[in-house]
């Protein structure tokens, strides 16, 4: 057993140096598939619920099939987000998690969602998991969207009773679904950037995952690019010190992401490389594949081009070139692919490793 555990560590350390001396050479490790754009939240920092999306065919499981079987391009594939709109809107998504899982053995899927059709999560969770042991099951995560307690969380989200509902379902599911990953998710505001602290406290209490991030602008995505949120220094100060009191609390979130965000939305700059759509891209519902969920320009649409050709096509050789060439850069979730592949990033969390122990 010891020895096991010793060569998956060699392994993992391996993987991480491998990207850091050859970052675009691991082939594509992460997929963000908005599996579809039909939402039935409100959400104040979004705009994807008011546009029709009827009108468009989804991807379905055969593209699926078409796209990522028996693809060298994706042997490294672990890391694969489904996100929406609403992901549980979709009647086949237990059929498209199943895709993922069984096509890929070392691939972990988070599913994030607003919580609001308690019967339809549950039900579509388990037919997923049903076929899998209890230690199979952590291949598996459900994220909730909660953005504040109570009525805050309610206001944001444009639903009432959206938080109770949340808290019902999570307690259910930790009941009656165990072996799941668990956690909530948290979208940083004007409006709510002082609930950090108290949803992080929810999440322990309640024995499930928690993140954060600050709100993000996106044509493609959560069709918002005219919206603008912004942030006084007080409220900076106050998100700071939440993190700081984060941190203290439990040392896995004194990493880099978390660390440098305030700092970030003082002075928006590049702190990394961009490898965006390099080793990760985000798939639209309706077949589009983009280098990330912010950059609006499309490789190609894999219900016209396989996945070759859309990604070694000219069309995405030029527009990785423009990404490095405009110093693109973003503090979201798609930003910590780039900081795998960063020396800087590397020799920042080895020093807190070090300083860790040192107080130890």
């Amino acid at each position: 057993m010891r020895l096991k555990k010793v060569s998956s560590q060699l392994s993992y350390y391996l993987k991480r140096f491998d990207r850091l001396i050859r970052p675009r050479g691991t082939g594509i490790e992460r997929l963000i598939y908005a599996v579809t754009y039909r939402c039935n939240s409100r959400c104040i920092m979004c705009n994807i619920w008011q546009e029709n999306h009827s009108d468009y065919p989804e991807v379905t499981i055969d593209d699926l099939n078409l796209t990522f079987s028996n693809n060298p391009l994706f042997q490294n594939l672990t890391d694969i987000g489904l996100t929406g709109g609403e992901p549980f809107l979709r009647e086949d998504l237990d059929q498209i998690c199943l895709f993922f899982l069984n096509s890929f053995s070392n691939a972990r899927i988070s599913i994030n969602t607003n919580g609001l059709m308690a019967e339809k999560i549950y039900r579509t969770t388990l037919s997923l998991v049903e076929e899998f042991s209890i230690g199979e099951r952590n291949r598996v995560r459900i994220s909730f969207s909660v953005d504040g307690i109570g009525e805050k969380h309610d206001f944001i989200r444009g639903t009432p009773n959206n938080f109770e509902k949340v808290l019902k379902i999570v307690e259910r599911m930790q009941e009656q679904i165990p072996g799941i990953e668990y956690s909530f998710t948290f979208t940083i505001l004007p409006e709510n950037y002082n609930q950090i602290w108290d949803v992080y406290n929810l999440s322990k209490e309640l024995k499930v995952g928690f993140s954060f991030s600050p709100v993000q602008v996106s044509g493609i995505f959560y069709q918002n690019k005219d919206m603008r949120f912004r942030y006084t220094p007080e409220m900076l100060k106050e998100v700071n010190k939440q993190i700081r009191d984060i941190q203290n609390d439990d040392f896995n979130y004194k990493n880099y992401y978390y660390s440098k965000m305030v700092e970030y939305q003082k002075n928006p700059r590049k702190y990394v490389s961009c490898y965006g759509g390099n080793n990760s891209f985000f798939l639209d519902p309706y077949g589009k594949i983009f280098p990330c969920i912010l950059y609006d320009k499309s490789f190609g649409n894999i219900k016209e081009l396989s996945i070759q050709e859309i990604l070694n096509g000219d069309n995405a050789k030029q527009i990785r070139n423009e990404i490095q060439k405009m110093n693109c850069h973003c503090w979201g979730c798609e930003s910590e692919v780039s900081f795998r592949r960063s020396w800087n990033v590397a020799l920042w969390s080895i020093y807190h490793r070090l300083q860790k122990h040192k107080k130890v």
